[in-house]
C-alpha cells in the first residue's frame, strides 16, 4: 500500500470531526456514566442480598 499525501487523507476526515461536535456525540457518554453510577448501587445491594 502506498501513502499518498498522508496528511491531506486524515485532514479532512479528522478536522472536520473536532470543530464542532454533535449533541449525541457528549450526551450519549455522559447518560452512559449516569446510568453506571446509578446501577453500581443497586447491583451491589441486589448481589448482596
Amino acid at each position: 500500500m502506498t501513502t499518498p499525501r498522508p496528511s491531506g487523507e486524515q485532514g479532512p476526515r479528522f478536522g472536520h470531526g473536532h470543530r464542532k461536535r454533535p449533541l449525541w456525540a457528549w450526551v450519549v457518554p455522559l447518560l452512559l456514566v449516569v446510568a453506571l453510577i446509578v446501577a453500581l448501587p443497586r447491583l451491589a445491594g441486589w448481589l448482596g442480598g
